[in-house]
Protein backbone atom coordinates (compact mmCIF):
# COMPACT_ATOMS: atom_id res chain seq x y z
CA UNK A 1 0.00 0.00 0.00
CA UNK A 2 1.71 3.82 -1.18
CA UNK A 3 0.64 5.72 1.85
CA UNK A 4 1.09 9.39 1.40
CA UNK A 5 4.03 11.28 3.27
CA UNK A 6 2.68 14.28 5.29
CA UNK A 7 5.23 16.83 6.44
CA UNK A 8 4.53 20.71 7.55
CA UNK A 9 5.30 22.48 10.78
CA UNK A 10 1.40 22.65 11.37
CA UNK A 11 0.82 18.68 11.26
CA UNK A 12 -1.07 16.77 13.91
CA UNK A 13 -0.90 13.43 14.60
CA UNK A 14 -4.86 13.28 13.98
CA UNK A 15 -4.15 15.03 10.12
CA UNK A 16 -1.53 12.45 9.73
CA UNK A 17 -3.20 9.62 10.80
CA UNK A 18 -6.43 10.36 8.66
CA UNK A 19 -4.48 10.66 5.84
CA UNK A 20 -2.91 7.60 6.26
CA UNK A 21 -6.50 5.93 6.62
CA UNK A 22 -7.93 7.38 3.37
CA UNK A 23 -5.93 4.82 1.69
CA UNK A 24 -6.80 2.01 4.14
CA UNK A 25 -9.83 -0.71 3.35
CA UNK A 26 -13.24 1.24 4.39
CA UNK A 27 -13.75 -1.05 7.47
CA UNK A 28 -10.40 -1.03 8.63
CA UNK A 29 -9.95 3.03 8.51
CA UNK A 30 -13.95 2.79 10.91
CA UNK A 31 -12.24 0.39 12.96
CA UNK A 32 -9.16 2.42 13.29
CA UNK A 33 -11.49 5.72 13.63
CA UNK A 34 -13.66 4.08 16.43
CA UNK A 35 -10.93 2.13 18.55
CA UNK A 36 -8.80 6.09 18.80
CA UNK A 37 -11.68 8.61 19.42
CA UNK A 38 -10.55 10.25 22.35
CA UNK A 39 -6.62 9.85 22.12
CA UNK A 40 -5.09 13.33 22.52
CA UNK A 41 -4.16 14.31 19.04
CA UNK A 42 -0.02 14.58 19.51
CA UNK A 43 -0.11 11.28 21.76
CA UNK A 44 1.83 7.81 20.57
CA UNK A 45 1.39 6.75 23.51
CA UNK A 46 -2.15 6.80 23.77
CA UNK A 47 -2.05 4.78 20.18
CA UNK A 48 -0.30 2.30 21.55
CA UNK A 49 -2.46 1.95 24.73
CA UNK A 50 -5.99 1.18 22.74
CA UNK A 51 -4.41 -0.93 20.42
CA UNK A 52 -3.12 -2.70 23.36
CA UNK A 53 -6.85 -2.54 24.77
CA UNK A 54 -7.98 -3.81 21.78
CA UNK A 55 -5.83 -6.40 21.82
CA UNK A 56 -6.47 -7.89 25.11
CA UNK A 57 -10.24 -7.46 24.15
CA UNK A 58 -9.71 -9.44 20.92
CA UNK A 59 -7.75 -12.25 22.83
CA UNK A 60 -10.36 -12.46 25.04
CA UNK A 61 -13.65 -12.74 22.95
CA UNK A 62 -14.41 -15.34 20.16
CA UNK A 63 -12.90 -15.54 17.13
CA UNK A 64 -15.73 -13.69 14.81
CA UNK A 65 -15.45 -11.61 11.64
CA UNK A 66 -15.81 -8.30 14.19
CA UNK A 67 -12.47 -9.52 16.16
CA UNK A 68 -10.35 -9.96 13.36
CA UNK A 69 -11.17 -6.69 11.99
CA UNK A 70 -10.31 -5.19 15.38
CA UNK A 71 -7.11 -7.59 15.49
CA UNK A 72 -6.22 -5.85 12.43
CA UNK A 73 -7.20 -2.62 13.16
CA UNK A 74 -4.75 -3.03 16.42
CA UNK A 75 -2.11 -3.84 14.58
CA UNK A 76 -2.40 -0.91 12.31
CA UNK A 77 -2.58 1.80 15.31
CA UNK A 78 0.71 0.23 16.63
CA UNK A 79 2.22 0.26 12.96
CA UNK A 80 1.12 3.66 12.64
CA UNK A 81 2.36 4.96 16.44
CA UNK A 82 5.88 3.91 15.35
CA UNK A 83 5.78 5.34 11.67
CA UNK A 84 4.04 9.16 13.74
CA UNK A 85 7.21 8.66 16.32
CA UNK A 86 9.46 8.65 13.66
CA UNK A 87 7.67 11.38 11.05
CA UNK A 88 9.38 14.12 11.23
CA UNK A 89 6.49 16.96 10.40
CA UNK A 90 5.30 15.52 13.95
CA UNK A 91 8.83 16.24 15.45
CA UNK A 92 9.94 13.02 15.14
CA UNK A 93 12.53 10.68 14.12
CA UNK A 94 14.52 7.28 14.58
CA UNK A 95 15.96 7.74 17.54
CA UNK A 96 12.18 8.30 19.07
CA UNK A 97 10.73 5.62 17.56
CA UNK A 98 13.41 2.90 18.50
CA UNK A 99 12.20 4.53 21.89
CA UNK A 100 8.73 3.76 21.60
CA UNK A 101 9.63 0.20 20.16
CA UNK A 102 11.56 -0.57 23.28
CA UNK A 103 9.09 0.35 25.83
CA UNK A 104 6.47 -1.31 23.75
CA UNK A 105 8.23 -4.62 23.08
CA UNK A 106 8.65 -8.00 24.45
CA UNK A 107 10.49 -6.88 27.11
CA UNK A 108 8.26 -3.11 27.18
CA UNK A 109 3.94 -2.61 27.76
CA UNK A 110 3.19 -5.73 25.57
CA UNK A 111 4.96 -8.28 27.31
CA UNK A 112 3.99 -6.99 30.79
CA UNK A 113 -0.16 -6.97 29.90
CA UNK A 114 0.15 -10.34 27.82
CA UNK A 115 3.23 -12.16 29.72
CA UNK A 116 1.35 -11.62 33.25
CA UNK A 117 -2.03 -12.76 31.97
CA UNK A 118 -0.40 -15.42 30.49
CA UNK A 119 0.90 -16.57 33.97
CA UNK A 120 -2.35 -15.97 35.38
CA UNK A 121 -3.77 -18.19 32.94
CA UNK A 122 -1.22 -20.95 33.83
CA UNK A 123 -2.11 -20.47 37.77
CA UNK A 124 -5.38 -21.13 37.30
CA UNK A 125 -5.55 -24.25 35.25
Amino acid sequence: MNLPHVTGPSITLETWLQARLREAPPELADAIRSLVVGVPSDDEEGLVSVALDALETVANGEGTRRSAINLLAADAILTYALEAAAEPGLGGSAARALRLARRIGPRGVIGERFHTRAEAREDAG
